[in-house]
């Protein structure tokens, strides 16, 4: 049976065979960049269009639970759909993107290649899932234990390694400056 990181990693060889642009988010972007964490599903973040869908639904239907007409909803009414690998229950959140959606579209300009064990995809910069974890902590009343434990984590591990310009300058471009400065407070010296 296969594991998180290698479904992650097949889902993620399907995206690059599909042509179809990602990057993993969330829990599992902050993992590999901060601490360790228990999560039960993965995020990415996807640039699929209306000409995807059939053959997107057509390279994970054999073993994933996903649905066309919920892929053409989620992408008309702008919303996550979840695809569900059928041997494992794993749910695989995913986030479609489109021109307006400024945070992500920067984060995308910044993905990097890395390798998680099952070979390499593209995974959010260590910043860029700091930015997108205050916005959801922000959106979420500031009150997700699980998000802010997530912004430390990662802000503690990678320190110095951060840019601090490009995440003050995005942060505030945001609206989050107030929340970063709170973090990098929180997190201790950086």
């Amino acid at each position: 049976m296969l594991n998180e990181a290698q479904i992650i990693a097949l889902v993620a060889k399907r995206f690059d065979e599909l042509k179809i642009p990602y990057y993993i988010g969330g829990a599992v972007a902050s993992i590999v960049h901060g601490e360790e964490r228990f999560t039960k599903d993965a995020d990415i973040v996807i640039r699929i269009l209306p000409v995807h869908i059939k053959k997107f639904v057509k390279a994970f239907e054999f073993d994933f639970v996903v649905s066309e007409d919920v892929v053409q909803d989620s992408l008309t009414r702008r919303y996550a759909f979840n695809i569900i690998h059928i041997d494992t229950a794993y749910k695989i959140d995913l986030y479609p993107i489109s021109d307006e959606d400024e945070m992500e579209l920067a984060a995308f300009a910044r993905r990097q290649r890395r390798d998680i064990g099952t070979g390499e995809i593209w995974l959010a910069t260590a910043e860029d899932v700091i930015l997108a974890k205050l916005h959801w902590f922000r959106k979420g009343g500031e009150v997700s234990e699980k998000q802010w434990r997530d912004v430390l984590g990662v802000l503690k591990v990678q320190g110095e390694n951060l840019d601090f310009a490009y995440l003050e300058q995005m942060a505030a471009r945001f609206g989050l400056a107030d929340l970063l400065a709170r973090a990098r407070e929180d997190a201790g010296s950086v």
